[in-house]
């Protein structure tokens, strides 16, 4: 299957959001996986706006700059009609100091009852945490060279 049409791409923008202690901050999806914090572009919208709308959505927090742009995923999924779509992740590594999150959309009135189940991983925790699914498979081989400073000079793609 080749590149799908504009119409039927999932753009999606997600932060690894980094803490001072090298601790990623992911958020259990609805299928169970792990994944960083993020969601769809909306039409019209730019990768940053969109960065900060759904971080704070997500976590409360306000970032002051939007990161760098480290890697893309793409994955071909079937959505609710039954259409194979390609379905495009951004990823931005951010970086913060720790805090508790309080979900900007738990104060807009938005269908979130309560915070999504969340978590600060370790590279370690998510190497040795066998029993959980990461999104992508391999987060933590991916974090190594972010962890030390080694950005890639241009985002690389990485797997399911």
């Amino acid at each position: 299957m080749g590149m799908p049409s504009e119409e039927y791409e999932d753009i999606v923008v997600r932060i690894l959001l980094l803490d001072s202690y090298d601790r990623l901050l992911l958020l259990r999806g609805a299928n169970g996986a792990w994944c960083a914090p993020g969601g769809p572009v909306t039409h019209g919208e730019q990768w940053d706006e969109a960065l900060r709308r759904l971080l704070w959505a997500a976590t409360g927090l306000e970032p002051s700059e939007t990161g760098t742009w480290v890697w893309t995923r793409r994955v071909l999924a079937v959505d609710s009609d039954g259409v194979e779509r390609e379905h495009v992740e951004r990823y931005y590594l951010l970086r913060t100091e720790p805090f508790e999150l309080e979900p900007g959309a738990l104060w807009q009135g938005e269908p979130v009852a309560t915070p999504p189940e969340h978590r600060w991983w370790s590279p370690f925790e998510i190497e040795a945490a066998s029993a959980d699914v990461f999104t992508p498979r391999d987060l933590a081989a991916r974090l190594e060279p972010l962890l030390t400073g080694r950005y890639p000079l241009d985002p690389i793609e990485v797997g399911p």
